[in-house]
């Protein structure tokens, strides 16, 4: 049984005891929890103890903070159960005197108004289902989650994103999506105000993906008289469309781009 708080990692199922007083989540690698997303942010967020409670808040983050699939707006408190999202990253806080050992493989709601029920696996058992309270902001209208892959159309499961991470479409332009398995579901807005947005490594990138197989700078994207057009830049891996190598090419809704092992889907949202 766990004798402190933890946060587990929903993919790796990686328990990490919330004993300091305050723990940053983020990208940076001295953070206590290391969030491997191209959306965390250096210093991201931070669990504090306060009074004998969790406190949770977001540190400015760029791309926020999720709690319950509801975007944090300031400081709450955690209880067990309580779901944290950054970016494409799931964590899931275990209250003292649970059982810490358990193999999370989904989740679901149950067939009540106050509980939902985490689908578990034992190496000593077939199965069990635990549950527990259902977490502020949940309703029973709630989709199920499941850490698998979305079986979605991957053009709704792209606005679906949109709507969860608060990136409007008054502001953007166009949008890139990581489907491949590193980093799945990851957004990339592109910003209103520009012909032209640059896909590679380089921090400086207006689509930063920190990925060895992508040059420093990769790819360009233009959007030109109602047109979408995407470019390779002399890149080491070449550029890919709809599985073909490209040097220049017309870019549609649901087209797919290969920039080393990242695949992106993309969507303009102009005229949408």
């Amino acid at each position: 049984m766990a004798e402190h708080f933890l946060l587990r990692n929903m993919s790796t199922n990686e328990n990490v005891p919330l004993i300091a007083e305050c723990t940053t989540l983020g990208r940076k690698q001295d953070c206590g929890i290391v969030v491997d997303s191209s959306e965390a942010s250096r210093q991201h967020a931070r669990i504090r103890q306060e009074n004998g409670r969790l406190i949770l808040e977001d540190l400015d983050s760029t791309n926020g903070t999720m709690l319950n699939r509801r975007r944090l707006r300031q400081p709450e408190a955690l209880g067990g159960g309580d779901i944290i999202a950054i970016g494409q990253e799931q964590f899931m806080v275990v209250a003292p005197g649970s059982d810490s050992h358990m193999t999370i493989l989904g989740g679901r709601l149950a067939n009540t108004d106050d509980n939902y029920v985490l689908d578990q696996a034992d190496p000593h058992a077939t199965g069990l289902r635990m549950p527990y309270p259902m977490p502020p902001g949940w309703t029973a209208t709630d989709s199920p989650f499941d850490s698998k892959p979305s079986v979605h159309d991957p053009l709704r499961v792209l606005t679906e994103q949109m709507a969860r991470q608060s990136i409007g479409e008054e502001n953007t332009d166009g949008v890139l999506m990581i489907v491949s398995d590193k980093g799945r579901n990851t957004l990339f807005p592109l910003r209103a105000g520009k012909s032209a947005w640059v896909i590679g490594r380089s921090g400086k990138s207006d689509v930063p993906i920190s990925e060895a197989t992508i040059s420093s700078t990769h790819a360009l994207i233009t959007h030109d008289s109602g047109r979408w057009f995407v470019e390779d830049r002399n890149s080491t891996n070449g550029t890919r469309l709809n599985g073909k190598p490209i040097e220049k090419a017309d870019l549609n809704d649901g087209d797919r781009l290969n920039l080393g092992k990242v695949e992106l889907l993309f969507k303009s949202i102009l005229g949408a």
